[in-house]
C-alpha cells in the first residue's frame, strides 16, 4: 500500500499565503468605510489644476509629487467610491512594491511563493505598526503624501538593484532614465523622504571603494538626488507655510524634543510581539539569503551596530524636521514614513546580527517544523488581534465604523436636500461615532472654523454650522 506523505513544502506555502491573505481583510474592509474630511475639501471641483500646482509651490510647499496627487483626489469629482478605491489601491501597493523589490533582489534565490509570503508579512508588519493608520491609508491627503511616496521609493530601489545586476529594461540608458524618473517622483512627496534619500544615497556612495565611487551609478544618482531635493528645499512656498509657526527654527528645542520622541517610537515599534516572532522566523530566510544571494552576503558582512545606527537616523530625519519647521509634532503621518523604512531596515539589522554571529544556521536547525508551525500560528494570531488590525476589529465590533458611515451618509443627504431647496446655510450635528481606525477631523462649533468654511465652499453653500450642543472633541 502506498504510504501517505506529509504535506509538501509547496502546499504549505500555499496554505501560508492563504492564511496571511486573511490578515489583510480588516484593512481592506475599512477602505469601504472611508470618507473625505477636512483637507479633502481644500480645493473645489472648479479649481484650475496647473494654476493650483503653481500656487502651492510658490506659496505653500515644494511637494510637487504630493501636490499633483492631492489635486487628483477622486472627491473633486464627487466620487466617494473612487475615494475608497484610492485607499484600496494604496493599501495593495504596499505588498506589490515590496514584492517587486524582493523579486528584483532574490528572483533566483527564493521562489515566487516564498517571495509573496515574505513581502506580505513585511507589509503586515508595516500596516500593524503605522503610527497613524487612519492618516496613512484611509485619509487621501495624508496617504498620498506619505505612504504612496514610500511605495514609489521601494519601486525605485528595485530598479536600482536591477541596474546593478545588469538586468536592464530596454537598455542601460532607458533603465537609467526610469531610475531617475522614479527618484524625481519619490523625492517630491515630502520633506522627510527627501532627507532619507539624501542620507541613503550619500551613505551608499561613500561605502563604495575609492576606485568605484566615480564609476558607479550611485554618483549620478546622488547628483540627481541633490538636484531634485533642491527643488523641494528651495521652494518659495516653504517660507509661506513656516510663517504660520512663529516658534520654529529653535535648534536646542528641536533637538531636545527629537531626543525625547525618538525612544518613544523606537521602543513602541520594537516592543511589538509580532515583530519579534517574525524576527525569529526570519532566521532560515536570512541563512538562505546569506548563502545564495551575493547582495545579502555583502549586507550580512556589515557590522550590526552600523545598521542599528540607520534605525536611529531614520527616526531622527522623520522627527527633527517637524520640530524645526513647526515646533510641534502635531500629527504622526510623518512617522508613517519612518515606520515604513524602520521595519525594512530592522530586518536588515536582524540579518547582520544573524550573519556576523553565525546564528542563522544554528537557529534554522533549532526551528524544526513543529516549532515553526507553532510560531507561525502565533504570529498570525498576534498580527490579527494586536496593533492597528486589532483596533479595526474593535471598531467594527463596537459598531462605531458603521455608525460613522451612517452619520456621514446622512450629512450628504442633508446637503443634497438643502441644495434642492436652494438653502445656502445649514446646521449639522457633530459626529457621535468616531472610530479610532479612521481619520476624524470634524466640523467645529459655530460657522467660522476653517473646516466648516471649506466644507461649505466645496458643496456650494454659504455656511455650514455645527450645533455645539453635544459636541465633543
Amino acid at each position: 500500500m502506498q504510504e501517505y506523505h506529509s504535506t509538501s513544502p509547496k502546499d504549505r506555502l500555499f496554505l501560508l499565503i492563504g492564511l496571511v491573505s486573511l490578515l489583510f481583510i480588516p484593512f481592506i474592509v475599512l477602505c469601504f468605510y472611508a470618507h473625505p474630511i477636512a483637507d479633502d475639501y481644500t480645493y473645489s471641483p472648479v479649481s484650475p489644476f496647473w494654476e493650483t500646482q503653481k500656487q502651492l509651490y510658490l506659496h505653500w510647499n515644494g511637494r510637487y509629487s504630493a501636490n499633483f496627487m492631492v489635486m487628483a483626489n477622486p472627491i473633486l469629482h464627487f466620487s466617494l467610491i473612487g475615494y475608497r478605491l484610492a485607499a484600496l489601491g494604496l493599501l495593495l501597493s504596499i505588498p506589490i512594491s515590496i514584492l517587486f523589490a524582493v523579486s528584483c533582489a532574490f528572483r533566483k534565490v527564493i521562489t515566487l511563493l516564498e517571495r509573496i509570503v515574505l513581502s506580505s508579512i513585511l507589509s503586515l508588519f508595516i500596516l500593524s505598526l503605522l503610527s497613524s493608520l487612519p492618516e496613512g491609508i484611509y485619509w487621501y491627503p495624508g496617504a498620498m503624501t506619505y505612504i504612496l511616496g514610500c511605495c514609489i521609493a521601494i519601486f525605485y530601489m528595485g530598479f536600482v538593484i536591477l541596474y546593478q545586476k545588469s538586468n536592464f529594461i530596454g537598455n542601460r540608458w532607458i533603465h537609467f532614465c526610469v531610475c531617475v524618473i522614479l527618484l524625481f517622483l519619490a523625492i517630491g512627496f515630502n520633506e522627510v523622504q527627501m532627507l532619507l534619500f539624501i542620507f541613503a544615497h550619500f551613505a551608499g556612495w561613500i561605502s563604495l571603494k575609492k576606485q568605484e565611487r566615480f564609476n558607479s551609478i550611485f554618483l549620478p544618482l546622488l547628483l540627481f538626488c541633490a538636484l531634485f531635493s533642491s527643488v523641494m528645499f528651495f521652494a518659495p512656498g516653504n517660507h509661506g507655510r513656516e510663517s504660520f509657526f512663529p516658534n520654529n527654527h529653535n535648534l536646542v528645542y528641536s533637538l531636545g524634543m527629537t531626543a525625547l520622541q525618538m525612544p518613544r517610537f523606537f521602543f513602541t515599534w520594537i516592543s511589538s510581539a509580532p515583530l519579534w516572532i517574525g524576527s525569529i522566523l526570519f532566521a532560515p530566510v536570512s541563512f538562505k539569503l546569506y548563502k545564495e544571494s551575493v547582495l545579502f552576503n555583502k549586507l550580512g558582512q556589515i557590522k550590526p551596530l552600523i545598521v542599528f545606527s540607520f534605525l536611529l537616523v531614520i527616526l531622527f530625519l522623520c522627527i527633527f524636521p517637524a520640530y524645526w519647521s513647526t515646533a510641534i509634532l502635531g500629527q504622526h503621518r510623518t512617522l508613517n514614513t519612518a515606520c515604513f523604512f524602520f521595519i525594512l531596515t530592522w530586518f536588515l539589522f536582524i540579518h547582520t546580527v544573524y550573519s556576523r554571529n553565525n546564528l542563522a544556521g544554528k537557529m534554522s536547525v533549532a526551528l524544526n517544523p513543529t516549532i515553526k508551525t507553532g510560531l507561525g500560528v502565533f504570529l498570525i494570531f498576534t498580527l490579527l488581534f494586536s496593533g492597528n488590525s486589532g483596533t479595526i476589529l474593535m471598531d467594527l465590533a463596537s459598531g462605531k465604523i458603521r455608525g460613522f458611515d451612517k452619520e456621514m451618509t446622512n450629512r450628504y443627504n442633508l446637503i443634497d436636500a438643502a441644495k434642492k431647496q436652494r438653502k445656502t446655510e445649514i446646521i449639522m450635528q457633530p459626529l457621535q461615532n468616531r472610530p479610532a481606525s479612521l481619520f476624524i477631523l470634524d466640523i467645529q462649533p459655530g460657522c467660522d472654523h476653517w473646516i466648516n468654511q471649506q466644507f461649505a465652499q466645496f458643496y456650494g453653500l454659504k455656511k455650514i454650522c455645527c450645533d455645539s450642543a453635544g459636541y465633543r472633541n
